[in-house]
């Protein structure tokens, strides 16, 4: 197993940021928030990005360099990151991820995207940036996935087109989180064939989360540590990232982790079906067949979803 960094990628809302603060709480690990360096492949492209985006996506690149690099987590440590990353425009992003690994040194990055799968260009990107890197590909059962993420979807003023189902019309499209579901593991599965690669059910790390921990942390080629070291590193509790940041840049880590859409949401139960209708269509379809298929293929079956001892980590 390599010794570069160790991404954590996948579709939104399947726990890509929890993962890292977790996997970054190991002795041997230092985790990040979302870097986004796959936006692009100069600082100076990166900023501007960051400048023009509706949501703070740089938070979590800012935090990162306040903490390592100039300062800390407070007004003047973000203050003092925005300085600098002025100062970096005119070097590579490449450049800009090894001065964060030089500074955790000798510990491994853990960087988390829950973006990234969303676009082959950035996985192709990240692969440029990190030739050692191993991927940690985390996944979510499509009925809860979707049942979470269209929450999300119908509180946003802007719900992308491709996120829709048009084959309604001349009915108004319905908002299906099933398409990007498909199209991130897919995009995880294609582009990063030929590199590291374990996959992980956050299902199976809900059910039985030490022997899940462990389990992985063999998996990406760190250490094993003790049972007490296991629980804290369940608790991220050794991560400066585990929750909001200062108030000039409080995000920085998926949606999942910041926002209360879990709040109040009836989930189905465990194990969910793969044959059931899905809850936020009302025209009582189920998941699609392909999204089935690929669901079973990543272990979802009714008799697997909830069986931990089952090989879901694929060293």
């Amino acid at each position: 197993m390599s010794g570069g960094p160790i991404l954590v990628f996948g579709a939104p809302f399947c726990g890509t940021s929890l993962l890292a603060q977790m996997l970054g709480s190991h002795p041997d690990l230092a985790a990040m928030p979302e870097l986004r360096l796959g936006l692009a492949d100069e600082v100076d492209e990166l900023l501007e990005i960051f400048a023009i985006s509706q949501a703070p996506i740089g938070d979590g690149l800012r935090r990162a360099v306040a903490e390592h690099l100039t300062g800390g987590q407070h007004a003047r440590g973000i203050a003092a990151a925005d300085a600098w990353l002025e100062a970096q425009r005119g070097r590579t992003t490449a450049a800009l991820l090894t001065d964060l690994a030089a500074a955790v040194a000798p510990r491994r990055l853990v960087i988390p995207d829950s973006e990234a799968a969303l676009r082959p260009h950035e996985l192709l990107r990240w692969q440029r940036l990190a030739p050692t890197a191993t991927l940690v590909h985390t996944l979510r059962h499509p009925q809860l996935h979707g049942r979470v993420w269209s929450r999300w979807l119908s509180s946003q003023l802007f719900v992308p087109a491709d996120y829709r189902d048009h084959s309604v019309s001349p009915a108004p499209a319905v908002v299906e989180p099933q398409i990007p579901w498909l199209r991130c593991n897919r995009n995880l599965e294609r582009w990063w064939a030929l590199q590291p690669h374990v996959r992980l059910r956050m299902e199976t790390l809900e059910a039985a989360p030490q022997a899940t921990l462990a389990a992985l942390v063999m998996a990406v080629g760190a250490a094993a540590v003790p049972a007490a070291v296991l629980e804290t590193m369940l608790e991220a509790g050794a991560s400066p990232f585990a929750g909001l940041g200062p108030s000039d840049a409080p995000r920085g880590l998926e949606m999942e982790v910041l926002d209360p859409v879990l709040e109040g949401l009836q989930l189905p139960p465990v194990p969910p079906t793969l044959d059931e209708a899905v809850s936020w269509r009302a025209d009582g379809r189920g998941l699609d067949p392909t999204v089935s298929a690929d669901a079973r293929a990543y272990g979802y079956a009714p008799d697997t979803a909830a069986s931990p001892d089952r090989a879901t980590l694929k060293p």
